[in-house]
C-alpha cells in the first residue's frame, strides 16, 4: 500500500522560524503550505523554498479575517484532500486566533 504524502500548513511560514520549519518539513518529504497575510511576501518565501526543489505552495490566510481561512480550507481540500498537520508561528498571545483558524481549516 502506498503511503499518503504528509501535508503541513504553516502560518507565518514566509519568514523566520516558520520559514525554517517549512524548509525542514519539505526536506523531510512533506508537502508544505506556507500561509501568510501578505501575498507578495508569502510568494517570495515560497519561491526561495521552491528554488531548492522543495514541494511548497502558497496559501493566503489572515488569521484576523475568518473568511480567508474558510477560502483557504476549500482550496486546500480541493487540491490536497486534507491536512496532516498545522502550525502557527505567530506570537503565543494570539493562540485563540490561531485556534479559530485551525478549527476553520479542519476537514
Amino acid at each position: 500500500m502506498e503511503e499518503t504524502k504528509k501535508i503541513a500548513l504553516i502560518t507565518g511560514g514566509n519568514k523566520g522560524i516558520g520559514f525554517e520549519v517549512g524548509r525542514q518539513l519539505a526536506k523531510s518529504g512533506w508537502t508544505v503550505l506556507v500561509a501568510a497575510r501578505n501575498e507578495e511576501i508569502g510568494r517570495k518565501g515560497v519561491a526561495k523554498l521552491r528554488a531548492d526543489g522543495l514541494d511548497v505552495h502558497f496559501v493566503r490566510i489572515d488569521l484576523d479575517e475568518h473568511q480567508t481561512a474558510k477560502t483557504a480550507s476549500a482550496a486546500i481540500q480541493a487540491h490536497f484532500g486534507k491536512l496532516i498537520s498545522s502550525s502557527t508561528t505567530r506570537g503565543s498571545s494570539e493562540k485563540a486566533t490561531a485556534l479559530r483558524a485551525r478549527q476553520a481549516l479542519r476537514m
